[in-house]
């Protein structure tokens, strides 16, 4: 029943939204300034040392994790390679398997590093979080509902505290420990596991990192994908950023994808997170509620991770029984949320990523972006009310507005009437104001602006299809959620591939209805 009322009062309210004009305008304007404002604040951090006030401050210390499955050789190498140009003292790597397949990634691990650093290579014999974080005949689900501020469960700590002393138990054993705690040198961990899923893998290089971070009184960790790129100032920048705010608990960067010269599709991609930079990230940094993308990248402050580990691993939505792997960005962003922390955002701070470069490939990302998002909408409402206007405005105009544009769409091209009357004026604040402000904001070097336009349109006509489509296939294929019986029987007797086949009739229905509006101009 409250699920339901909270679809119908989102849906009434962005109804009210989309036709209150000033409303439109108000929400654009505010925006504008949280984004202009996070820039100034984020600049003002970069210069002015938290402690003493003193310019020119000092990069707080900083230990950094990465993780992967049988990445691509080329672009792991390359990560790796960007931590040793960026001069990262401390950094630990995670694969997520141990069979002789495997074994590649170690070599280039070995072979990227630094020499002059130690380096070492862990194999641990268990999943860590499946043997000290599942010891139970059923694993409770996690509370969604908000806790008492930075109160995280007495359970969740144990299971941490005892995946905390197996980790440190295993560098004993291996006569790593004593090294690293003597030694003032520059050093980096590889450490093999039994694979399972990405969150097992990162849960273990979160727990090993934090283990070295207190051996050595590190406060702030870096957490990335395998294919993740940084610049050399990337991961200081964000922790000067993280510890000017003692409230902050992580900082996420802007993304830039390093195939988007490779296609139409890669230069599209690129488009979409640059218009997502600034008014949507930016602008929720401003109050302290953007997401903290773990992959590919996001700085964290150690004291706030660690209460919110175990809690992120056993993450599960109410209609499931599995412990999910859906969306884990939204899932510790919103832990960290619950727990009274601030997540800030910096678009001058870059990390560079791969990204699709076919239609097929873009759609299937989205689409399973979205559906993570849209679960996190329905089963943690609570949670995004809570979180003041901004964000729950955000969730709305995100989740929304691209359905009922379908919906609007469709209307038109089947009756040739206006299911809501768009003035030229909205028009220009919803799609043509965004477009250019994140345009003349975002990083140079920047594609030209005639480049831009046709980029953004394409990007603009296919994501109706795919939100549309998350909207009314939210279990299927999900992590979090096994697909029904009926998904099963559809999927039977309708062989090809949905996702497409949707995208494909969203452009036969815009056609139509560009059709009536050429008709409806001309004649």
């Amino acid at each position: 029943m409250a699920t339901y009322q909270y679809s119908m009062l989102t849906i009434s309210s962005f109804f009210i939204y989309l036709s209150a004009r000033v409303g439109i305008w108000i929400d654009l304007l505010l925006r504008i300034y949280l984004a202009e404002r996070n820039q100034s604040e984020n600049s003002r951090r970069l210069t002015i040392e938290p402690t003493t006030g003193s310019i020119d401050a000092k990069v707080p210390s900083t230990i950094a994790c990465l993780v992967g499955y049988r990445e691509d050789e080329k672009l792991f190498e390359e990560a790796l390679r960007s931590y040793n140009e960026a001069k990262t003292k401390y950094l630990v790597v995670g694969i997520d398997d141990d069979s002789a397949e495997d074994e590649q990634m170690v070599k280039i691990f070995q072979k990227a590093m630094n020499p002059t650093q130690k380096n070492v290579v862990l194999r641990l014999s268990v999943c860590v979080g499946q043997v000290f974080m599942e010891q139970r005949k059923e694993v409770a689900k996690q509370d969604f509902d908000s806790k008492p501020q930075r109160q995280s469960m007495p359970e969740h700590e144990k299971q941490f505290e005892k995946a905390y002393r197996y980790i440190q138990n295993e560098l004993q054993n291996s006569g790593f420990l004593d090294v690293i705690k003597d030694t003032t040198e520059d050093f980096a961990i590889c450490f093999t596991q039994p694979h399972r899923d990405l969150k097992e893998v990162r849960l273990a290089a979160w727990i090993l990192s934090i283990v070295l971070a207190d051996l050595k009184d590190i406060d702030y960790l870096w957490s990335s994908d395998s294919d993740t790129i940084i610049l050399p100032d990337t991961i200081s920048s964000l922790s000067k950023i993280v510890a000017a705010e003692s409230a902050a608990a992580g900082a996420s960067a802007l993304v830039q994808l390093n195939t988007s010269h490779l296609s139409f599709i890669g230069q599209m991609a690129q488009t979409a997170y640059n218009c997502d930079a600034f008014l949507n990230r930016s602008a929720l940094g401003a109050i302290g509620a953007s997401e903290c993308l773990n992959g590919p990248g996001s700085l964290f402050r150690i004291a706030a991770l660690r209460t919110v580990a175990a809690s992120w691993y056993h993450c599960q939505y109410p209609a499931s029984q599995y412990r999910t792997v859906l969306n884990e960005d939204i899932q510790v962003t919103m832990l960290l949320g619950k727990e009274g922390w601030h997540r800030r955002y910096s678009a001058e701070s870059i990390i560079r990523t791969a990204g699709p470069i076919t239609l097929k490939g873009w759609v299937g990302q989205r689409i399973r972006w979205s559906r993570g998002i849209h679960l996190h909408r329905v089963h943690d409402y609570r949670y995004i009310l809570s979180q003041g206007y901004l964000y729950t405005a955000y969730m709305i105009r995100s989740g929304l507005y691209d359905p009922l544009l379908f919906i609007w769409i469709t209307y038109f091209a089947i009756t040739g009437r206006h299911l809501i009357k768009i003035s030229l004026l909205d028009l220009i604040c919803l799609e043509v104001i965004p477009l250019c402000y994140n345009y003349f904001r975002s990083t140079k070097p920047r594609a030209g602006f005639s480049r831009t336009v046709p980029h953004y349109l394409s990007y603009r006509a296919i994501s109706p299809a795919y939100r549309m489509y998350t909207f009314l296939t939210p279990r299927k294929d999900s992590w979090a959620l096994p697909p029904t019986q009926t998904a099963k029987t559809v999927s039977k007797f309708f062989p090809w591939e949905a996702e497409m086949s949707f995208l494909y009739l969203w452009f036969l229905i815009m056609t139509f209805a560009g059709g009536r509006l050429a008709i409806t101009i001309l004649f």
